[in-house]
């Protein structure tokens, strides 16, 4: 396992792991000509085909000369048969929003089936895709397919999208459609309100946000649907029931802008570039952990983290106007983190005033609707204010709530005196920890505002060239010490515990909070049993032991100790 020294550097193995037996395929343990069969099995629902046909594509980019065997669900058949070079196998029908019917595990025949043809060519079979993300995911903020391309050697950064196979005649027929009913290409709104109940935003609120489009901003709406979903009455609003999925990407590809929920329409948008607004209505699932991935999105997760609340249709109006204010080049204005330097593109809350951007690292920026807050960090500063204090050789920045450092013109001063000064053996950060209300309070003052979380200090402080020595917590009030990387200051690893969650973490170190933790800002106590179920099927078993150990302390129970009898056998008893 190759790791790099820093531990918030996502984990690259640099060969194939084995998943629950199943050994997996990785792209750099064989050369282009490897002629051997790779298994791809994809998720039930119809963005999981979406993100495995990334996955199949890009590893027969690579390997052309290999069977790739991919089992999938009848009811995507019209685009998985679009999916040149591959043999595909049916596995039984999961679930289904419209009917209810189907199986939860429809995947049971399908690793059956690969284990007898593994067991028959052990050398020359491997899967390639399926449910093994990375163990340390969550820490990094990365969605599952993100994470589940990096365990077979793939990464593929900002180009990183669903995919969706089309022809010609599709965009003919949206053409032809089009005109009939009088939109034209790039003019319109495709709006998709219909998921499972539990991630569902009201019609009533899709209906008022219609409204707002076609009244203020002259975009009528494009409502893309079943016919259980009712009919929508609005003036600026054509309703598009029970088309095909091909005629769905087709109108997706000639649209504007798209509003839509956690759905498999959303991966789809996310596929075509398509300038979007995803909305997160439930709380179990961390929003970045599904997230339809694209740089052209913007993702509402004001539900996430309010208690009995879901967006606003004047705020999900707001997000959407932003968005098609700024659609010919949306990427480039959503603020980059300063602390990560990822997008910002989570909306923790929108109004015709102010946005609240924030990054999957937590952090987040307050600033005026509008503004292209150029978060670039370059010098535009000269000289520490002089609240801050440099005594001797250490320095102490608070990065407390309304700290200096909250200021981006005082954030770019600190930048500069921690890259340029040679002096500095130690920085000590304070940091206040935020309530378990995580929701952005009324800004009265809107003047751009960076609002840290504690995992934002960490990426932060690494990039000006620090490592962290020491951690502690008293009465919610964390102080996080660093050294230069160059220094020959040891870290001091001790155990210590921190609030996490709505939970208490008992941590061995700060190198183990860095690696599987860093996403305090999303957590959950469930999440931890989460952690140690992927270690252990992909055979961390000492990581497992731990991480076992964390989560039966932070949240006892039936559930996490059988997963810490589980990783207790495998570790001392059934040690292969």
């Amino acid at each position: 396992m190759n790791v790099s020294h820093s531990p918030i550097s996502p984990m690259i193995p640099e060969h194939g792991l084995f998943w629950d037996g199943f050994p997996l395929f990785h792209i750099h343990d064989f050369s282009p000509d490897f002629s051997g069969k790779i298994f791809f099995v994809l998720g039930q629902g119809l963005g999981d085909h979406l993100n495995g046909f990334r996955a199949i594509f890009e590893i027969r980019l690579r390997f052309q000369k290999a069977s790739l065997i991919v089992y999938a669900d009848l009811r995507w058949e019209e685009l998985v048969r679009r999916m040149d070079g591959v043999e595909i196998r049916w596995f039984p029908k999961a679930l289904e929003v419209r009917s209810k019917e189907g199986t939860n595990d429809p995947y049971a025949l399908a690793h059956s089936e690969i284990r007898k043809e593994m067991d028959a060519a052990p050398a020359s079979s491997f899967l390639g895709y399926d449910h093994f993300p990375m163990p340390d995911r969550h820490a990094r903020g990365e969605a599952t397919i993100q994470a589940t391309l990096r365990t077979v050697g793939l990464s593929l950064g900002k180009h990183l999208r669903p995919f969706v196979p089309m022809k010609k005649s599709d965009l003919l027929w949206a053409d032809e459609f089009l005109k009939r009913n009088g939109l034209q290409s790039g003019s319109y709104a495709v709006i998709a309100p219909y998921t499972w109940e539990n991630k569902r935003w009201p019609k009533d609120f899709f209906s008022i946000t219609i409204d707002l489009l076609y009244r203020k901003l002259g975009i009528r709406s494009l409502v893309i649907a079943y016919p259980e979903m009712g009919t929508f009455e609005n003036e600026g609003a054509l309703c598009a029931y029970d088309l095909s999925l091909s005629q769905i990407a087709a109108l997706l590809s000639r649209s504007g802008v798209y509003l839509g929920l956690d759905s498999g329409l959303s991966h789809m948008a996310a596929a075509l570039d398509l300038p979007s607004l995803e909305l997160f209505i439930e709380k179990k699932v961390m929003p970045f952990e599904v997230r339809a991935c694209s740089p052209f999105f913007l993702y509402n997760v004001e539900s996430f983290f309010l208690d009995k609340r879901i967006p606003e249709p004047e705020s999900v109006f707001a997000s959407i106007s932003f968005i098609w204010t700024n659609r010919d080049h949306l990427s480039s204005v959503i603020p980059l983190c300063p602390g990560c330097r990822s997008r910002m593109q989570y909306i923790q809350k929108c109004s015709a005033e102010v946005i609240d951007f924030m990054c999957v690292c937590g952090t987040s920026l307050t600033t005026p609707n509008g503004d292209n807050v150029n978060l670039s960090l370059s010098s535009r500063a000269n000289s520490v204010d002089d609240k801050e204090a440099v005594t001797g050789k250490t320095t102490h920045v608070s990065l407390e709530a309304g700290s200096d450092l909250s200021s981006i013109i005082s954030l770019i001063s600190w930048e500069k005196r921690l890259k340029d000064s040679s002096d500095i053996e130690t920085v000590e950060v304070f940091y206040e920890i935020p309530s378990e209300d995580k929701s952005c309070s009324d800004v009265q003052d809107l003047s751009p505002r960076i609002n840290w979380r504690m995992d934002g200090i960490f990426y932060w402080i690494e990039r000006m060239g620090y490592r962290p020595l020491s951690f502690s917590v008293s009465l919610k009030r964390a102080v996080i010490c660093f050294a230069p990387f160059v220094s020959k200051i040891k870290s001091v690893s001790v155990p210590f515990t921190l609030p996490w969650g709505g939970t208490i973490l008992k941590i061995n170190s700060i190198d183990q909070y860095l690696k599987w933790y860093s996403f305090e800002s999303w957590g959950k106590p469930q999440d931890l049993v989460g952690i140690v179920k992927s270690m252990s099927s992909l055979g961390y078993k000492k990581d497992a032991l731990e991480a076992a150990w964390v989560a039966f302390r932070a949240n006892p129970g039936l559930r996490s100790f059988r997963w810490l009898v589980k990783s207790y056998w495998a570790f001392y008893i059934k040690r292969d």
